[in-house]
């Protein structure tokens, strides 16, 4: 895995930022690699987070519900490798703090590559998904890192279930 450099490591975190709503709109100055003052996070439409040493669905966005794993579901792995080497190799040893993000991809192609298929483990047994990776708006991101962080944060439109 390429490592990020410390440049592009404070491009991420100021463009996740402004996606968020923490700061003001990064300038292409200040993140020359970015075409765009908003980042476009893409994830697979559910958050996990790291819950007595598993990886957990926390958060799974209402709009693709019916093709996603379901809330609790736990990440088995994903592509032939287990949930805790694909954190080593996205995370990048912050898994606790980062684990809503273990599927998404913030900083552009600095970021090894996301799996094309998980499986997940209910109650039901196990199941296999296939990953669809799409932009998320900022709103959505915020209440999945919410989610993952364990708080409750309202989306500003009604939920549907």
């Amino acid at each position: 895995m390429a490592l990020m450099s410390l440049a592009a490591h404070r491009c991420s975190i100021l463009l996740l930022a402004t996606a968020l709503g923490f700061v003001p709109a990064v300038t292409l100055s200040q993140c020359p690699h970015s075409g765009s003052s908003r980042p476009a996070v893409t994830w697979p439409g559910f958050a996990t987070a790291l819950q007595n040493g598993r990886y957990i669905v926390v958060f799974v966005d209402a709009a693709r519900r019916a093709q996603l794993p379901p809330t609790g579901a736990r990440l088995v792995g994903c592509d032939g490798e287990s949930a805790e080497q694909l954190a080593r190799q996205r995370l990048e040893g912050s898994a606790p703090a980062n684990a809503a993000r273990l599927l998404w991809n913030t900083d552009g192609s600095l970021a090894p590559p996301l799996p094309s298929a998980c499986t997940f483990e209910t109650a039901a047994g196990q199941t296999a998904y296939r990953m669809q990776y799409a932009p998320a708006s900022a709103a959505v991101i915020s209440a999945a890192i919410a989610a993952a962080a364990g708080e409750s944060r309202p989306l500003p439109y009604p939920r549907l279930f």
